[in-house]
């Protein structure tokens, strides 16, 4: 066996052990570079925020004639609504009356919304008033405008009217309105 090396072999060795060295070398930093770091997970979150308001206290309908199919003078109520986790789009708005009145309907329908910067508006669930009752009833439902649509800001109306069924003995009667706000 021949030990001794060519000229050419010595020579591509040495370039070998030049280009590991190197290597290496400029691996090194890269290593010394992790080992010096220190990662630190963020997380960022917002709470979610549901703020539904109006200003009313009360409602109350007149009628001027007694007699079946009447209508009421109509009733309108401003609300604010600030909400940023509305998953929902359809039945999101609900109204429910707390008890039946003696001859007597209540109606109820989302008149305006007028968008403060949210990514989704409030609109009618149907384009007809809604007839009140002790099972909530659905009034707007959600549009979205951009991104996922979760944030609803706004300011919006719902108008009310009550309706003869038939002919009204003199006096008054009560009821609870109970509108919830869902969000999924």
């Amino acid at each position: 066996m021949d030990l001794k090396r060519s000229k050419n072999d010595q020579s591509s060795s040495g370039l070998m052990f030049v280009l590991l060295l190197l290597a290496s070398v400029s691996a090194l930093p890269a290593q010394a570079q992790e080992d010096n770091q220190l990662p630190l997970p963020v997380e960022v979150s917002a709470a979610p925020v549901f703020f539904f308001n109006t200003p009313a206290s009360s409602l109350e309908f007149n009628f001027d004639n007694f007699t079946r199919r009447s209508e009421s003078d109509t009733v309108q109520v401003a609300y604010q609504i600030q909400a940023n986790d509305i998953r929902g789009t359809r039945n999101v708005l609900m109204i429910q009356q707390s008890d039946l009145l003696d001859g007597v309907d209540l109606f109820a329908s989302l008149e305006s919304f007028s968008d403060l910067g949210g990514t989704a508006v409030l609109v009618k669930s149907r384009a007809e008033p809604v007839l009140l009752s002790p099972s909530a009833q659905p009034v707007a439902d959600k549009q979205v405008l951009s991104g996922t649509g979760r944030i609803v800001w706004g300011d919006f109306t719902i108008v009310y009217k009550a309706v003869a069924r038939e002919d009204l003995e003199g006096g008054s009667q009560a009821a609870i309105l109970t509108l919830s706000f869902l969000g999924d």
